[in-house]
This record gives structure tokens, C-alpha cells and sequence, in this order.
């Protein structure tokens, strides 16, 4: 999750650095987000969950005291099919958002990304990276350049490369 969430903000030329962040969840994945947005240079980074836990945040006090947030990475698991409409915030509340990650693989277009477009957010689909950072990890297992998600064979048998539902790491 690391070097997919890391690589997409390069290559997607998006500066966290000196910018406040919000991460949507308190998972592995959320955790992880926080990681790369610290290596980054991220100034602020807020894990938002349900329930305060520690230095988390609820749902309402994101609303009331952070509405300024410039990044917002959606680690959980709202907007998964079949509930691909489902959004996990309300987009037009972040009036200084310039950019949102989502960890849905699937459908690639959920609706927070949507809601983040229509928001003028340069909205960014993670959920790849994490399939194309998993398929990398096999290819690598097996001696293997091309980009594939089944590895034919790796020690000790066959592997293949799915989805994972849980939002944990292979």
C-alpha cells in the first residue's frame, strides 16, 4: 500500500508537502496513508474515524474544525460495490480541497470521486495502486517483468493475486 499510495501522488504530480490532511478510516491502509503523507512533508494529518480513539477525530469535529483540509484520503471501505453511490463525507464541505486519494478498487469511479470532480478536487483513483503494487510483489516472487495479476507458478505452487476485501496487505 506504501509504494502504490506513494507512487500515484508522484506520478500524479500532486504536492502534499505543507499541506493539512484528512484520512477517512483507522485501518492498516489509513495508517499506512499517514506514513506516506509524513514522508511527504504533509504540515497536518488527521485520522478520522466514527468513534474518538487517541488523537482520532470524529466525523463531526472534521466538519467543525478542519473543513479546511487540502488532501483527503478515503481509506475505507465506503463505496465498494455494491454500494458504489455510498460516499463516506460530504465533498462540498472541504472549500480548500485540491486533491482526493480513494483506496475503492472497485468501481473505479465510487462516489466520493465524483462528488470530489464536481467539487473541482483533482481526484485521484488509488485502488489500482494497490492492485498494481500486489501484482508487482508476484511478478517479482516468480522473476517476472511483465504485468500480470496471476502468477503462473512461485514457490511453493501457484499464486494468485485478488482483490483483497479485508483492506490488509498480503
Amino acid at each position: 500500500d506504501y509504494d502504490g499510495l506513494k507512487n500515484m501522488i508522484l506520478r500524479a504530480k500532486i504536492d502534499v508537502s505543507g499541506k493539512k490532511a484528512l484520512i477517512l478510516g483507522t485501518g492498516g491502509a489509513a495508517r499506512t496513508a499517514a506514513l506516506v503523507l509524513k514522508h511527504l512533508g504533509a504540515r497536518e494529518i488527521h485520522l478520522v474515524s466514527r468513534s474518538k480513539i487517541g488523537g482520532v477525530i470524529s466525523y463531526d469535529d472534521m466538519y467543525s474544525s478542519h473543513s479546511d483540509a487540502e488532501i483527503i484520503i478515503n481509506a475505507t471501505p465506503v463505496g465498494m460495490f455494491p454500494n458504489s453511490y455510498a460516499s463516506p463525507i460530504d465533498v462540498s464541505k472541504f472549500h480548500k480541497l485540491s486533491a482526493l486519494f480513494d483506496a475503492v478498487y472497485n468501481p473505479n469511479e465510487t462516489g466520493l470521486l465524483k462528488e470530489a470532480i464536481k467539487a473541482g478536487a483533482n481526484s485521484i483513483y488509488f485502488g489500482i495502486g494497490k492492485l498494481n503494487m500486489r501484482s508487482h510483489s508476484a511478478n517479482a516472487c516468480a522473476g517476472s517483468k511483465r504485468p500480470f495479476l496471476i502468477v503462473p507458478r512461485c514457490k511453493p505452487g501457484r499464486i494468485t493475486v485478488k482483490p483483497d476485501r479485508s483492506g490488509q496487505s498480503p
